[in-house]
């Protein structure tokens, strides 16, 4: 009762507990939503939904010298959309399970279910305004050159389960992700580099089969007195099942601040 009691303060006041290399945290979200065509036409007979769904998310990180590890499960549900009685709750995952290691100064290795989270989300982002965010299984090896330059490797390798033969991947995301980000900070200016290569699996004469596609590009942020410039744009090529990728997006972004309570932008 008293560990109950403690977790209860914990939760619905949002105080962090420290052990000597401890750090306990917690999340709880609720939103009610009313939705009336929300992201497909709304057919003439249908009606207004409305419904209230949560997250509730533990946050558990340990740390010492040169290891870091950090479980995260959550339930992410619809109020009612399981019986108060059922012994089974599907709603229920794990959104962080890793460990990362430093071996040096320089070199650190994160490896398990994390969020990847890269500067302004378009490409790799944790989406954190759905319920449930994003994550990813990967291995991602940090390079921190100096205090201004980093690059960090991810690697990903997705199956359907356990088994001794090939199991086709239906899953609608990648099976295979590899990318490379690179990040440096100048006097006026910081630059990413972005370089993402896809592979998605799909079926083909009863064969499976993986299409890539890749996407490079780079953001840049010009920041002086004032004024604040940003740009982006990324490229894309490749492959999706059968069909020739051929895309780009562009993104510009001007500001001034006048004072200290005003500030205009155009983009």
């Amino acid at each position: 009762m008293k560990f109950l009691a403690l977790f209860f303060i914990m939760f619905f006041c949002n105080i962090y507990l420290f052990s000597q290399d401890l750090q306990i945290n917690a999340d709880l979200r609720i939103r009610d939503e009313i939705r009336n065509g929300y992201g497909t036409l709304k057919p003439d007979t249908a009606q207004l939904s409305n419904f209230i769904s949560q997250r509730t998310r533990l946050i558990l990180n340990y740390t010492n010298k040169n290891l870091k590890l950090t479980l995260s499960p959550q339930n992410v549900r619809v109020w009612g959309d399981v019986n108060s009685l059922s012994k089974n709750d599907i709603n229920n995952s794990m959104h962080e399970a890793f460990g990362e290691i430093t071996f040096d100064k320089i070199w650190s290795l994160k490896i398990g279910r994390q969020e990847l989270n890269y500067d302004d989300a378009r490409i790799l982002g944790n989406a954190d305004w759905n319920m449930q965010a994003r994550s990813h299984d990967v291995a991602l090896l940090k390079l921190k050159l100096d205090s201004t330059n980093i690059i960090h490797l991810g690697l990903a390798y997705n199956a359907m389960a356990e088994g001794n033969f090939q199991q086709y991947y239906t899953i609608p995301q990648y099976k295979t992700m590899q990318f490379l980000w690179y990040h440096g900070d100048f006097k006026a200016f910081n630059l990413s580099i972005l370089s993402l290569n896809n592979g998605v699996a799909f079926i083909k004469n009863n064969q499976e089969k993986i299409a890539y596609s890749q996407t490079n590009g780079a953001k840049l942020i010009f920041t002086k007195k004032a004024i604040k410039f940003d740009i982006t744009s990324y490229y894309q090529t490749g492959k999706v099942a059968d069909n020739e990728v051929n895309a780009w997006y562009g993104y510009a972004n001007f500001e001034y601040k006048f004072n200290f309570n005003l500030k205009a932008g155009c983009g």
